[in-house]
């Protein structure tokens, strides 16, 4: 959905010309009985020179390579079949290859359910601390259940993602992941806008029927944020977000030295960002303040704990978050990316960051018309 063109400047940063699948979705398909082949090919590079104790830098360069088939069912209802295929440079074989395969149906124009493969990773729109990017291309399949609802002034992603489905006697948990995230435009006029935000993200690792039966935690994020926007020139704005975080265990493992337990009960954290947005150009600037905040799949320098070290802990946090992104459609079917991130931990005085180029062709090709 659109708000208009103050509406970027409330988005947390993420590319929406990176992200074209679900504008190929059901509202975009022409009459039912259309065979489509849909071709989704991604080419990425993420440099994260992170040195900081609670993270380790790591370089993510290689091809996500998704072609399906679209089969359009009727005006409300579409099948995609096809497959994902993930090939990491400088090594010879494919590192994932996993069968996709979705049902969509759109309920009303503001009510869509998707089932099996879900529009995953930054299709969710979440902030940094609770999505860190590289899982987009590290994690890029979800397979569960997404409710979408979208009006003019509001939009909501709701859905739950199955990450690991166990059987009787199987050496290792369950794993799921649910959240919402809600985007809701409180007020537009010619020059200003007020937009609010919330997410809600719940990670569970557990199950009755697999034997470590000692593995049992979850873990709740939740964000509100609110939002004023200016626009300053004809398709330029400046923006504050301002947003509160949270963090809650509300089950957890027994073994205290074990890495899956989790070394803070409770957390917080508040996030204020200037933007600057432009057609192709987006900046900002960020403060990171948090007091024992933890997050199962977030951005590792957001955090107060290690993500392969439970024991080096950071329990205040103080960060400045600069970005700086250009981001284009350079042809119709072809849309460019390129982002420098810089976090800079002012309690230790240490530098860190990533620099990021994604070329990305998405396109529909008709088969057959029945």
């Amino acid at each position: 959905m659109v708000f208009g063109a103050i509406l970027l400047a409330s988005a947390a940063g993420s590319a929406q010309a990176y992200l074209p699948e679900r504008s190929l979705g059901l509202l975009q398909d022409s009459l039912s009985g259309d065979l489509n082949l849909r071709i989704d090919a991604h080419s990425f590079l993420k440099n994260n020179e992170y040195f900081s104790p609670l993270t380790q830098g790591f370089t993510g360069i290689g091809v996500i390579f998704q072609p399906k088939l679209a089969y359009q069912v009727d005006a409300q209802t579409s099948i995609h079949m096809g497959y994902h295929f993930l090939k990491f440079s400088g090594l010879n074989q494919i590192s994932e290859a996993i069968p996709l395969f979705r049902i969509e149906h759109q309920f009303s124009p503001s009510v869509s359910l998707v089932m099996g493969q879900i529009y995953s990773g930054l299709h969710h729109d979440l902030e940094e601390p609770h999505y860190r990017v590289d899982r987009d291309y590290q994690n890029n399949v979800e397979y569960g259940v997404q409710l979408f609802f979208d009006q003019e002034w509001i939009h909501v992603d709701s859905w739950v993602h199955w990450a690991q489905f166990i059987q009787r006697n199987d050496p290792f948990p369950e794993s799921i992941y649910a959240g919402q995230n809600y985007d809701l435009r409180i007020w537009q006029g010619a020059r200003f806008g007020l937009f609010a935000q919330a997410e809600v993200l719940i990670s569970h690792q557990g199950g009755q029927i697999d034997r470590p039966s000692d593995i049992d935690r979850t873990l709740m994020n939740g964000m509100m944020g609110i939002t004023p926007s200016w626009l300053i020139a004809k398709d330029q704005s400046v923006s504050l977000q301002c947003q509160y975080y949270i963090s809650r265990v509300n089950k957890q493992v027994s073994d205290m030295n074990s890495n899956l337990y989790y070394p803070f009960d409770r957390g917080q954290g508040l996030l204020i960002r200037g933007r600057y947005d432009a057609t192709y150009l987006s900046a900002s600037i960020a403060y990171w303040q948090a007091e024992e905040y933890i997050s199962s799949i977030g951005e590792s320098l957001f955090a107060s704990v290690s993500d392969f070290d439970q024991s080096i802990q950071q329990p205040a946090r103080s960060l400045l978050h600069s970005r700086l992104s250009y981001d284009r459609n350079v042809s119709p079917h072809l849309s460019l990316l390129m982002q420098a991130n810089a976090y800079y931990d002012l309690d230790a005085a240490h530098l860190d960051y990533s620099v990021q180029l994604s070329l990305r062709v998405a396109f529909d090709l008709l088969v057959k018309k029945y």
